[in-house]
């Protein structure tokens, strides 16, 4: 929303003395306001639609919005926005040239979203994905926070993008709308918006509402098996199924806001803001890199007879109406919670030949150091199951290439075990997990199976997600130890 008009008194201009290539301080300008004077007005007006009218007050005040090679430009976009790295390698001229265009090009999709519903505003949308796009890849952050990420949030709350993230046509079918809507999961809104009833209209419903569309066919699609819908579209290749990662978080977001489904809607909606989904808190780089010690996720499951029924369509064609469980967690609140931990130490990594040999997961290359931090990461699991006790996981960090530019994915890959009295991997009793990092290591979403049933028809699998709440956990430990120092 706009501010308020911003009344400001402005001398009379000389606008015979201005002229944009003329230094401002110069004894021609003196006749003038202070070129100073004048941005500083125009950099606190709030308003882009006040901001151009103050410069139509006379020529001089807009020649020196306009002139000295664009300089004004480029502050009014750091002001809203993050520094582009490739900014560093412009003249001055063409800093001020960009900042004009990329900032009126910003302000324009993020105040006036697109309706994403709407197939004859696919110009549009297409323009709105190019500027998410660049705002990912420029996103910095400075002291925690990033100008991007900001904007980004409050885009998500004025538009449907990332609503409804399946339509019949337009750009839903285009791979970067895919990409930058994967990236951007963590700002969906899971949740009825917080609005009066009275305002709560249909109309309203279809432009902002949580309405998950085809989740018929993402429920098909998630419990596909690996064969079909692979993590990564060829073994052995780096191009992300990022179609099928659409689907993950269009199923599990079908769960997470509606009520009815009786599944993940309470846990969720109980949850502290801390302990929701988060996204990349610091900018976005390739290779691999360590991820956080709390995590709390879920995994979705069937019966393997109904998941046969799922995967031949049934649960669409026929309307059968087959309802995922979810392995819960009472002291997690509903979900599971798991700690990984990293490992540095070569004498710690645990991978025997029977995790392997997993039809499924990829060989390890151990030696992949060819390119500094990109080598994988062997991490540890260990979960709070009051169902088993026993569990423990080992698992590689995989870099990814940056899809469509976008840096920060990783593959991962997990074997979950349990040992016998004398300490010996059960071999027989193994679950295997691939997933994806979204970039930024906060979010994974994947697939967990049963290495037994191998990779193709047969195969028992189903989706996961889990996310980190680390953020959550310095919260709590920082009010446990205020309130000890309050005590002592």
């Amino acid at each position: 929303m706009e501010s308020a008009p911003i009344e400001v008194s402005i001398p009379r201009c000389n606008t015979t003395s201005s002229h944009p290539g003329i230094p401002p301080n110069t004894p021609r300008n003196r006749g003038n306001i202070h070129w100073q004077i004048i941005w500083a007005i125009a950099l606190a007006i709030g308003s882009d639609r006040d901001m151009v009218s103050f410069g139509l007050t006379c020529k001089g005040i807009r020649a020196q919005i306009e002139g000295e090679k664009g300089t004004f430009w480029r502050r009014r976009f750091l002001l809203a926005y993050d520094e582009p790295e490739c900014w560093a390698g412009y003249l001055p001229f063409f800093v001020g040239q960009e900042a004009k265009k990329h900032y009126q090009r910003r302000q324009l999709v993020v105040n006036a979203p697109a309706d994403f519903t709407n197939p004859l505003e696919y110009e549009r949308q297409m323009e709105t994905l190019v500027v998410l796009h660049d705002m990912i890849i420029d996103s910095s952050f400075s002291a925690g926070t990033s100008k991007n990420v900001v904007v980004m949030e409050r885009f998500a709350r004025d538009s449907n993008m990332l609503r409804k993230v399946f339509h019949r046509d337009g750009v839903s079918n285009e791979s970067k709308y895919e990409t930058v809507t994967v990236t951007l999961f963590h700002l969906s809104t899971f949740q009825r918006p917080f609005v009066p009833d009275a305002n709560y209209t249909e109309e309203f419903r279809r432009l902002t509402d949580n309405t998950v569309l085809g989740f018929s066919t993402s429920q098909q699609r998630v419990y596909a098996s690996s064969r079909l819908e692979p993590v990564t579209l060829t073994i052995g290749e780096d191009n992300i199924n990022m179609e099928w990662l659409l689907h993950l978080t269009n199923f599990f977001k079908e769960h997470i806001m509606r009520r009815a489904n009786g599944t993940l809607y309470n846990a969720f909606s109980e949850l502290p803001e801390l302990a929701r989904p988060r996204g990349w808190q610091t900018k976005l780089t390739g290779g691999t890199h360590a991820i956080g010690k709390f995590w709390k996720g879920s995994c979705a499951y069937v019966e393997h007879t109904e998941q046969q029924n799922i995967r031949r369509g049934l649960n669409f064609s026929h309307g059968l109406h087959i309802l995922d469980k979810f392995f819960e967690e009472e002291d997690g609140g509903g979900f599971q919670e798991y700690e990984i931990e990293c490992v540095s130490d070569p004498n710690d990594i645990v991978w025997p030949l029977a995790f392997a040999n997993i039809d499924g997961i990829e060989r390890v290359n151990t030696q992949a150091t060819s390119h500094a931090g990109y080598a994988p990461i062997h991490f540890k699991v260990t979960g709070p199951r009051a169902y088993e006790p026993n569990f423990e996981a080992r698992g590689w960090l995989h870099a990814l290439p940056a899809q469509y530019d976008i840096e920060g994915w990783q593959r991962f890959d997990m074997v979950s075990f349990t040992r016998n009295d004398l300490g010996a991997i059960v071999t027989d009793k193994l679950w295997a997990y691939q997933a994806v990092v979204l970039p930024g290591g906060q979010i994974i979403l994947g697939r967990w199976w049963d290495p037994l049933t191998g990779t193709g028809d047969f195969q028992y699998s189903g989706p996961i997600m889990v996310w980190n709440v680390d953020a959550a956990y310095a919260s709590e430990e920082s009010n446990n130890n205020s309130e000890a120092t309050a005590q002592g």
